[in-house]
């Protein structure tokens, strides 16, 4: 999942994979990679390290970017742990297999509803100065 680090909205998904099935770098190259313009670039963890658009905690120019990027990434996480009060993409899934998907991409819409309705991830401060090269 993407998140904007602009607006806090959901702007990319790509799943459900079962859990360790495939590793976010894999997801990456498949997927992601192609979609994204030459200019445009995503805050990862260090797991992605020198991959092209990626911007890691090593790339971070100071201090300040490097917590900006923390908090752009903390701000993924509540996120996921709000994917994860559903409790379908947590635990074992013992519906029809092909059901997964519709249920994955119904919490996504779920959520950015309760984003877009006053429930809004954390907000962090965007100085794109700090993100842009």
């Amino acid at each position: 999942m993407g998140i904007s680090i602009n607006t806090g909205y959901i702007v990319w998904y790509n799943g459900p994979y079962p859990a360790g099935m495939m590793p976010d770098t894999k997801i990456y190259f498949r997927n992601l990679r192609w979609m994204l313009e030459s200019s445009e670039k995503i805050i990862a963890d260090k797991g992605y390290r020198g991959l092209v658009n990626v911007i890691t905690p090593f790339d971070a120019k100071d201090e300040k970017h490097k917590k900006q990027m923390a908090l752009a990434r903390a701000r993924h996480e509540t996120a996921n742990r709000r994917f994860k009060q559903w409790h379908c993409l947590q635990e074992r899934w013992r519906h029809d297999r092909n059901k997964h998907q519709e249920a994955f991409i119904a919490i996504i819409c779920l959520t950015q509803i309760e984003i877009l309705n006053g429930h809004p991830l954390f907000q962090t401060t965007y100085n794109s100065k700090v993100f842009d090269e």
